[in-house]
């Protein structure tokens, strides 16, 4: 007996959801990388500012030699006042981006779900027209035995 195959009404559907969860995995991906890249700028600034407070004022020990260390030591300040100004918006986006992938993912599943509900369904009613026809077949068969042992 031949029944038509399986067929999801929202299979386009499922797809683009399915294409919408990989593209946040991939954003999501590419800020941590950047996260994690901006760490490292954090902890490098911050090493040169460290190295830079160790080795104090260079240039004699004359106002200008103080000037032009208080200088380099505030430049110092404010790069990695922006590193890390910088790692705490691509905290924010990694959160964000994170959210995203949840929600994505909830969303393929939801349909996912579905899918698998409508062809547990599709596979009981076949499995059904299956046991059907069988017993039609067996009653026939009966039947046909009974009018012969009768005729």
């Amino acid at each position: 007996m031949a029944d038509k195959p399986f067929v999801f009404s929202l299979a386009s559907v499922l797809r683009l959801r399915e294409h919408e969860s990989e593209q946040a995995r991939l954003a999501l991906a590419h800020v941590v990388r950047k996260r994690e890249q901006q760490q490292r700028e954090v902890e490098a600034a911050e090493a040169r500012l460290h190295q830079l407070m160790q080795a104090g004022p260079s240039g004699g020990q004359g106002p200008a030699g103080f000037r032009q260390f208080d200088a380099h030591c505030r430049a110092a300040r404010r790069e990695l006042e922006q590193a890390r100004a910088r790692l705490a918006e691509l905290n924010a986006a990694e959160a964000t981006a994170r959210t995203n992938v949840v929600l994505r993912h909830q969303a393929e599943e939801a349909l996912r779900t579905l899918h698998d509900q409508e062809a547990q369904k599709h596979r009981e009613a076949v499995e059904a027209n299956e046991a059907r026809f069988l017993d039609d077949q067996a009653v026939a068969g009966y039947q046909r035995q009974r009018n012969l042992v009768n005729s």
